[in-house]
């Protein structure tokens, strides 16, 4: 009987890896860590990982047109 993933395998990134791939400061990702909306995994004391996974969830779709007119 084979398992089969719910989820794709982990990919880490560091804190300041997941700014450049979101284009922002990394005060911002521990921000977001911070505040629940980021997950993240503490190795030690001192290193934190963030599934990419997780942080591509982070992303959605402008959906409405021109000028990001969000869909209401």
């Amino acid at each position: 009987m084979a398992l089969t993933p719910t989820k794709p395998d982990p990919y880490w990134v560091t804190i300041n890896q997941a700014a450049n791939v979101a284009r922002c400061h990394a005060n911002t990702i521990r921000n977001l860590i911070a505040s629940g909306q980021l997950p993240a995994s503490r190795i030690g004391s001192r290193i934190i990982r963030i599934d990419k996974n997780d942080l591509d969830a982070l992303f959605t779709p402008v959906v409405g047109g021109e000028f990001s007119v969000w869909n209401r």
